[in-house]
């Protein structure tokens, strides 16, 4: 028994400090419009093709608790999500693999920013974001509490 509470506490708190990761906070902090994505350097659009790569993939991870949230068209952008890491992976292997000059790289870069936030609605979903994130510590304290109950009067029965 004690082991098991333990386990679920250990599990809990992996769960909370995994919310968000570090793309999902620049989305929440740093991100106004599409144009904050572009970039000046290979370097940048490196960085920022795994930024919406991470965005996308802590979205998918977290589909399950975004999706009671969405409107109906934010549930349909969560629709997409496995085709839009689609279109970001292909753009990470045919772009970085070319010999393509920067500013054809950046010309792509941008239509696809503009493709997977304006058109398909991901720049809607990134508020939900921000709903689990406020609604985190709560349910980590629920959590905690229901684990450490168990623990507790398990250690005080003995």
């Amino acid at each position: 028994m004690l082991k098991c509470g333990v386990l679920l506490m250990l599990l809990t708190v992996g769960a909370y400090c995994d919310l968000l990761s570090e793309a999902g906070d620049f989305f929440l902090k740093h991100f106004t419009d599409v144009k904050s994505l572009f970039a000046r350097d290979d370097k940048q659009l490196q960085q920022n093709v795994d930024r919406v790569k991470d965005l996308l993939g802590t979205i998918q991870d977290k589909i399950g608790m975004l999706q009671p949230l969405a409107n109906e068209g934010q549930k349909a952008t969560l629709g997409k999500i496995v085709d839009l890491i689609s279109l970001v992976n292909n753009f990470r292997e045919n772009v970085f693999n070319s010999k393509m000059d920067f500013t054809a790289k950046e010309n792509k870069w941008e239509e696809l920013v503009n493709k997977i936030f304006v058109t398909e609605g991901l720049s809607k979903v990134i508020p939900l974001l921000q709903k689990i994130k406020n609604s985190a510590p709560a349910t980590f304290a629920t959590y905690l509490f229901t684990c450490i109950v168990p623990v507790l009067i398990y250690a005080l029965r003995e």
